[in-house]
């Protein structure tokens, strides 16, 4: 598939490698035009293809491209043809065997980055833009695979979707979960997150409870269900993965306190959210002391005692200073068993994004990031999970995201391996994003 550019962006393209001699001239050029010889070389000695394709493959790519892509009388490359044959799939970087699903989808879902979304409902920033329910639409096209729903008591007895304490629009809440449920499998079949920020009354909880039931139907997960402890049963959701949660939705949120029987929609939740207590700190902090020692110290037993379906959801600031006060090491294998939720700071009104990079290190799985705001960490963001792994939305961690320490030998050939120099030529841009408004 070759993607379409305009003459201007393809002249350009053409201009700069040409203008730099990176454009081997094996044949007599005809003006702007490439010869077959001339582009197997330049595939070979600048892109680097291997095994180094003949001139009798290019001349058969050649054959079957169609004016302006070629010339009149065919056989030779247009600048069109070759800025757009640079910019089609098939010069990705991403290797192609990585743009379907190959990673291994059967693991718990903490074992996993996943692409997550804050402020779903927003277009703008967090003090006075509009609510859209077209925002789930696009974001879940883009294959995100976790929404928030920030969701408060409305009239009629109809729960409504806004931002809390600011002066953003609201829409209704069944409007939302049906747009999920027509738009969530569309680019990807792995399970949805609908992070809830649950801001109700018990009645219109009851009501959310009703609606989830009615609209989602049997794509609703509900957690497995111990009637003795009246509570999830653990070790049937440790069993939870992508794969067997395929086409299905999982409700994230907190729980109402256990002064009593847990409500309808408690039940409804299988990824319980809950901020992470000063003791759990602690006991990060000493596992972190630990780290240098035994694999299995007692610091790792107790930390570890959190139930896997329990998140942690906590600001991207507090994040960072956990990932400071215990380490690297510690965090990656607390979030080896535990799911944790990061999100951007309530301080951020323009909606900016943190750095996602840092958290992803420390084994965070859901890094949620504004989508509406186009800057650096959700180019980050694309990067990883459009292209990678079919673009499901569920990148699968490795060893060292999850705590597992190799051997000294092991670790050094692991370093070998991953440390890569990359060197790009910019030649031009387009379609580039507006820069935003600076304020004093």
């Amino acid at each position: 598939m070759v993607r379409a550019v305009d003459a201007l962006h393809a002249q350009a393209v053409y201009i700069s490698v040409a203008g730099s001699g990176r454009l081997p001239l094996c044949e007599r050029s005809a003006g702007d035009l490439v010869f077959p010889a001339s582009f197997a070389a330049f595939l070979a000695q600048v892109q680097g293809v291997r095994p180094a394709p003949a001139t009798r493959q290019v001349q058969r790519l050649l054959g079957r491209l169609a004016q302006p892509l070629v010339s009149r009388g065919g056989g030779l490359l247009t600048p069109i043809g070759f800025a757009q044959l640079l910019c089609s799939p098939g010069n990705s970087l991403v290797d192609p065997a990585k743009r379907l699903v190959f990673q291994d989808m059967t693991q718990p879902l903490a074992r996993y980055l996943i692409a997550s979304s804050h402020n779903t409902n927003l277009e703008g920033n967090q003090l006075n833009s509009r609510s859209s329910v077209l925002r789930y639409v696009e974001v879940l096209r883009t294959g995100c695979r976790s929404v928030e729903i920030e969701v408060y008591d409305g009239p009629r007895g109809e729960p409504v979707v806004k931002r809390g304490y600011a002066g953003t629009t609201e829409v209704l809440f069944e409007d939302v979960i049906a747009a999920i449920a027509d738009h969530a499998f569309i680019a990807s079949e792995y399970p949805v997150i609908i992070s809830i920020e649950q801001h109700c009354s018990s009645t219109q909880r009851a009501r959310q409870a009703d609606l989830l039931s009615a609209v989602f139907g049997e794509s609703l997960l509900l957690p497995p269900w111990d009637e003795e402890k009246d509570d999830i049963d653990v070790e049937q959701m440790a069993l939870i993965s992508p794969w067997s949660a395929r086409g299905c939705v999982i409700i994230k949120s907190a729980r109402s306190s256990r002064s009593g029987p847990f409500d309808l929609f408690d039940r409804c939740v299988a990824l319980p959210s809950m901020h992470l207590s000063r003791g759990e700190h602690m006991e990060l902090q000493g596992l972190g002391q630990a780290a240098g020692g035994a694999a299995d110290t007692p610091s790792m037993v107790r930390v570890n005692s959190r139930s896997s379906y329990h998140v942690s959801s906590l600001s991207a600031g507090e994040a960072l200073r956990l990932l400071h006060d215990v380490g690297e090491s510690a965090l990656r294998q607390r979030s080896s068993t535990c799911l944790s939720w990061a999100y951007p700071e309530g301080t951020r009104i323009m909606s900016a994004n943190p750095d996602p990079l840092p958290l992803w290190l420390g084994g965070v799985q859901m890094v949620a990031l504004n989508y509406q705001t186009p800057d650096r960490a959700l180019l980050l963001n694309e990067g990883l999970f459009h292209s990678y792994n079919g673009g499901c939305g569920y990148v699968l961690k490795g060893p060292e995201l999850c705590g597992e320490r190799d051997s000294p030998a092991g670790a050094v050939g692991a370093r070998e391996r991953c440390c890569r120099r990359l060197r790009l030529r910019v030649c031009c841009g387009h379609r580039l994003p507006r820069p935003q408004p600076t304020h004093a």
